[in-house]
């Protein structure tokens, strides 16, 4: 089951750097950024990028021993434990959050929290509170889409999602799952541009693009399926399904050396697939038939050139 993402506030050396790039653009002459400050928190904020989760679990703590109403630190403490599981631990540094200001990020983690404890109703609430508490935020709305999306309430999701573009209609992850909803739903058109409009705004997330190259297959448009599939394949290299789609897409087409070079691909990450290897294999022999059918066909023409 697809969470929400986890969000992270910006670290607090940001505002140093904003204000610098400011300054920039009023005075001439060069200005020196200083350092990011050394601090428990950005310490923490490193080790968590790293994915070095109880060095980072550390770092927050001090900063919250230096600073017990410091709710950056609380948060991406909270944000650590959800990482790891430790869902009880998250839920209540969100609570201590949310007991004292209102914060977007810290009900839909808690959201994410009791759904995925089978809480769904009570997850449902606490984003339709950070709706209401956030009016101007359009990631609540399209969290709470994607839960009743998931629970089949398509038309529900649906007028979430077209809400949440409503305030935000540079909202990427919006217009991607409205246009995945529609097209569920039968709305074939409206939901391969909605998708389009997901990559318009953000062609760096392979995940949009593989959607809308999947529109574009179910409406036969192989060549623009390919091509999404292909800048895809590019942002995930891993991904072996990535390069098995490329190659039954080229065979389809018969442009066979190409499905060759991306069913390779596939092997290369995959060596055992069966798919793959019988793909292979019919390609080599479907082209070796060719390729005799050809000989006969030029020994013929040399043997009438002979005798005429």
């Amino acid at each position: 089951m697809p969470q929400p993402p986890v969000l992270r506030p910006g670290r607090q050396t940001a505002l140093v750097l904003t204000c610098a790039g400011w300054l920039t653009g009023l005075l001439s002459g060069c200005i020196v950024i200083p350092p990011p400050v050394a601090s428990h928190f950005n310490r923490g904020v490193e080790f968590q990028d790293q994915g070095k989760n109880s060095d980072a679990i550390e770092e927050y703590q001090l900063a919250l021993r230096e600073r017990p109403d410091d709710t950056f630190a609380k948060y991406n403490l909270a944000v650590v434990f959800q990482d790891m599981a430790q869902d009880a631990e998250a839920e209540k540094l969100y609570g201590e959050i949310l007991a004292v200001t209102e914060d977007t990020h810290s009900r839909i983690n808690r959201a994410a929290i009791y759904h995925a404890r089978g809480e769904k109703d009570r997850a449902l609430e606490e984003l339709r509170t950070a709706a209401e508490k956030n009016p101007y935020n359009p990631n609540p709305l399209s969290v709470l889409g994607d839960y009743l999306e998931q629970e089949n309430k398509l038309k529900e999701a649906e007028d979430h999602y077209q809400q949440a573009v409503a305030i935000d209609g540079k909202h990427a992850a919006s217009w991607h799952r409205l246009g995945r909803v529609q097209v569920k739903r039968g709305e074939a058109r409206p939901g391969l541009l909605s998708l389009a409009r997901a990559v318009e705004l953000d062609p760096e997330d392979p995940a949009y693009l593989v959607s809308l190259a999947e529109a574009h297959e179910r409406e036969h448009r192989v060549l623009e399926a390919i091509n999404l599939y292909e800048q895809a394949s590019v942002l995930d290299p891993d991904r072996v399904d990535l390069y098995v789609k490329l190659g039954d897409l080229y065979s389809q087409k018969e442009m066979f050396s190409e499905a060759v070079n991306r069913y390779w691909s596939a092997l290369s990450i995959k060596g055992d697939d069966p798919h793959v290897h019988r793909r292979l294999r019919d390609i080599f022999e479907l082209l070796a038939r060719q390729e005799s059918v050809t000989l006969k066909e030029l020994e013929k023409q040399s043997s009438f050139a002979q005798n005429p």
